[in-house]
């Protein structure tokens, strides 16, 4: 139906003008209705996809945090005598608790390297994220990895270092190895 003017107010007894109006205006107000409703329906669906966007939000941030909260990895190595004696280390050397390697819960080794370089300020920094590996110089199919499981007790020449086996191969002699640092630094401590 076509929209109707409303009739010129102060005719007597409007009639059909009126009439056709009241019509027009009636057809007007259901229309508008059904578009009140269609928006409502419309807005409803928005609105479920709104929720899902905070939910997938909310997942990110979460994901955000976790990664936020992640250490970066340096990793550096140096070269040691190894000895499958008893500790304490002495000279240049690395010595673990236990003959077998898999079974060892602590790792000896001196603060100064095959080369004489102190490695105190890495040990030092070993806590519960860091890893060491420790390898046959001559054969990087013999190595045996480790956890630190935390931080190590040092004196004036030695450092132990509380570890738990992660995996290896191989019999390492008591001969030069190289010993690989994974420490944690945690992202948080960089401007």
């Amino acid at each position: 139906m076509t929209d109707v003017a409303p009739p010129e107010p102060g005719q007597t007894l409007w009639g059909d003008d009126l009439n056709a109006y009241l019509v027009s205006l009636e057809s007007r107000i259901a229309t508008n209705e059904a578009r009140f409703d269609a928006q409502n329906v419309q807005l409803s669906e928005m609105q479920v996809q709104i929720d899902a966007q905070d939910t997938l939000m909310a997942s990110m941030e979460s994901r955000i945090d976790t990664l936020e909260i992640r250490p970066d990895y340096v990793y550096d190595n140096a070269g040691y005598q190894f000895s499958n004696a008893a500790p304490p280390a002495t000279g240049n050397q690395v010595r673990l608790n236990n003959v077998d390697p898999a079974l060892a819960t602590m790792i000896d080794m001196r603060l100064l390297d095959s080369d004489g370089a102190d490695r105190s300020q890495w040990i030092r920094m070993l806590d519960s994220y860091a890893l060491l590996r420790i390898q046959d110089w001559n054969d990087s199919n013999v190595f045996h990895r480790y956890r630190v499981t935390d931080v190590a007790t040092m004196d004036s020449s030695n450092a132990q270092i509380p570890v738990t086996y992660i995996d290896g191969a191989g019999t390492i002699p008591n001969a030069k190895v190289n010993v690989a640092f994974t420490v944690a630094i945690p992202i948080w401590v960089f401007p």
